[in-house]
């Protein structure tokens, strides 16, 4: 199985146990192209009801760190996971919500090459997936929620950062990301 299907899978399964909208919206939500575009939208907080088990919270917190930062050292890999963790919430909700992540963007080319990750990057990432996860190591960006990076981002916003950057936010610089606290 591909890591998009098992993806999709995922989701379906909770949406199975937990739905709320109407069977072709739903059917529609998880489509392969509209998935992540829609999940917030049509299922906030779709993941809190029942009982979320860790190893599915692993493994989309091992997918993201893995297209977010999959190039960047391990510190850098330790880093987005432990913004991610540090939001306090669930997982799965946390890395799906709209424009969070970019890597779970409809449109984003990390994303449409999901099963192409190397076996020996998802180790590394899944192995910072639990550091962050069940506090095995410090962390390296000393309680960050929201990372960055300035240079991709300016490139992509005409030179301009978000609004909600601000150097007095910034509580570590690991590799190509900027991470913030208080965002």
């Amino acid at each position: 199985m591909t890591i998009s299907a098992k993806v999709v899978e995922l989701i379906s399964f909770k949406q199975g146990i937990y739905s709320f909208k109407p069977q072709a919206e739903t059917q529609r939500a998880i489509e392969p192209l509209g998935l992540f575009e829609s999940i917030s939208d049509n299922f906030r907080g779709f993941f809190y009801f029942g009982e979320m088990d860790f190893r599915d919270e692993l493994y989309f917190l091992c997918l993201t760190i893995s297209m977010e930062a999959g190039g960047e050292p391990y510190e850098g890999k330790l880093g987005v996971a432990f913004a991610i963790v540090n939001r306090r919430q669930s997982i799965i909700d946390t890395v799906l919500r709209s424009y969070q992540f970019s890597a779970w963007n409809t449109d984003s080319p990390t994303r449409q090459r999901i099963d192409d990750i190397p076996i020996l990057a998802m180790k590394e990432c899944y192995r910072a997936a639990c550091a962050a996860y069940f506090g095995l190591s410090p962390d390296p960006t000393n309680g960050a929620t929201h990372y960055l990076n300035e240079e991709a981002t300016r490139r992509q916003r005409g030179g301009k950062l978000p609004n909600w950057f601000a150097e007095t936010k910034v509580t570590a610089r690991i590799g190509k990301h900027t991470f913030l606290k208080g965002v």
